[in-house]
């Protein structure tokens, strides 16, 4: 009898997971707008997953490690217990064979990066048909394993318009992946100065008439013609905060003002200014400000 083929598995694509696993996520990037990445977040009984490859690369944590869990691949085996470390992480490179299985509950989150979104990261100084992300597991990377948790937080407490923060998290994995874990170390062009003052008030100007929507990171370094990762590192450079942190910090600017008009509740600030519930837009508030909305509406 001919050896069963490999299953073919699209982690974007909704329900694809349950070809391979036999419980739905417990939380899942699915209903936001998240571009070129997916987060979801596993709770799973015993289990053994046939030789599969999935087609996009996949950075997997584990935040219950079983009794044993064992990969195969490339001909080879891993395995680790429930007595490892912790800030283990995987790196599954798209496309190739994998056979997993374990025993006792394994509670993971998997972070899918798209292909083409991965290599564009770095459009500049990448040459993406030489890209190529080695296969890890077990490893220990604080890095990664905070990114990804953040990732999660943020989906569970802002499931919308939180596509912005998604993509700076996906820019900052991807590079960090690139730097260690790809076969080919590039070397990245040194900048120091910062945006062209057009450029920077270009992005400005988007930004603050933009700020009641869902934000693309993507859409406003392409706006510049420049990758995710360099208008990253740019725009910094130029503000001393990152693009999202500065998008947080206009966000209150312009709730301050409404709230001071007293024509809006604290409920329609929020989504007028672009936070996705009201729990989400004190929490940033209050941080930002050092009082509630409602402390500061009453002042």
């Amino acid at each position: 009898m001919p050896a069963a083929k490999p299953i073919a598995v699209n982690p974007f694509q909704e329900g694809a997971m349950s070809q391979i696993l036999p419980q739905e996520p417990l939380v899942s990037s699915y209903k936001a707008s998240w571009q070129g990445i997916h987060l979801a977040h596993y709770l799973q009984p015993s289990w053994e997953i046939p030789e599969h490859y999935i087609s996009q690369h996949i950075i997997s944590i584990s935040t219950k490690i079983p009794e044993i869990l064992e990969v195969i691949a490339d001909g080879k085996r891993w395995q680790t217990s429930s007595e490892a470390q912790e800030n283990l992480i995987q790196v599954y490179p798209a496309d190739r064979a994998y056979q997993v299985r374990w025993i006792g509950n394994s509670e993971f989150i998997h972070c899918y990066l798209d292909l083409q979104c991965f290599s564009n990261t770095f459009s500049e100084s990448v040459d993406p048909d030489r890209l190529e992300l080695m296969l890890h597991f077990f490893r220990p990377d604080p890095v990664v394993h905070q990114i990804v948790l953040a990732l999660k937080t943020e989906l569970e407490t802002s499931p919308l318009n939180n596509r912005f923060y998604a993509e700076s998290a996906a820019t900052f994995l991807s590079a960090h992946l690139l730097k260690h874990y790809t076969t080919r170390k590039p070397v990245f062009p040194e900048h120091t100065e910062g945006l062209s003052p057009y450029k920077l008030r270009r992005v400005i100007d988007y930004i603050q008439a933009n700020l009641a929507e869902d934000l693309s990171l993507e859409t406003i370094a392409t706006e510049i013609d420049m990758s995710r990762y360099y208008f990253c590192r740019l725009f910094k450079q130029s503000m001393r905060i990152t693009p999202y942190q500065y998008l947080i910090q206009c966000r209150i600017e312009r709730a301050k003002l409404l709230l001071l008009q007293e024509k809006l509740s604290i409920a329609d600030v929020a989504l007028a200014v672009g936070f996705a519930n009201q729990s989400n837009f004190t929490k940033h508030f209050k941080r930002l400000v050092g009082l509630t909305p409602k402390k500061f509406s009453q002042r």
